[in-house]
């Protein structure tokens, strides 16, 4: 670790999510892993938004290879330009780098630990079927420029 002046850190505030909407993101960093629950693969990606006001945000969403997550994860697949009309085996290393407009939507989730009040938390995710090739979609940048890309 570097050495940090801690006395002239900010203390962290709370965590604020960008709006609701759709923006052009970044597969930044992809981990596979699997669920807890159903030991289903997940594919963990990191997006970080590519252009507008929330230029460098990032936010983390999963994708899930359950029965009911294969269709998401085609419609995620065919938004970063993978084939999805042959039979394939891709890997988190084949959306690394790959641009996407996300529909971007606000979760809400409450933790309870024992012997404390519940906390309520809000963090950025891509809607269930909110992935859209980058050249189809028109978004809101803030201006009237093209994307950038």
């Amino acid at each position: 670790m570097p050495n940090i002046n801690w006395p002239k850190v900010p203390d962290a505030t709370d965590f604020t999510p960008i709006p609701e909407g759709k923006y052009p993101v970044l597969v930044t960093k992809v981990e596979g892993g699997t669920t807890k629950t159903n030991n289903d693969e997940m594919w963990t990606m990191e997006l970080t938004v590519c252009a507008g006001e929330f230029i460098g945000r990032k936010f983390t969403d999963r994708l899930v290879f359950s029965e009911k997550g294969v269709g998401r994860i085609k419609r995620a697949l065919k938004a970063m330009g993978l084939d999805v009309t042959v039979e394939a085996n891709y890997s988190p290393v084949d959306i690394l780098d790959k641009k996407f407009v996300a529909d971007v939507i606000i979760d809400e989730q409450t933790v309870r630990k024992p012997g404390q009040e519940p906390k309520t938390y809000q963090n950025n995710k891509v809607s269930f079927a909110g992935f859209y090739p980058i050249d189809t979609v028109a978004v809101e940048i803030g201006d009237d420029d093209p994307l950038p890309f």
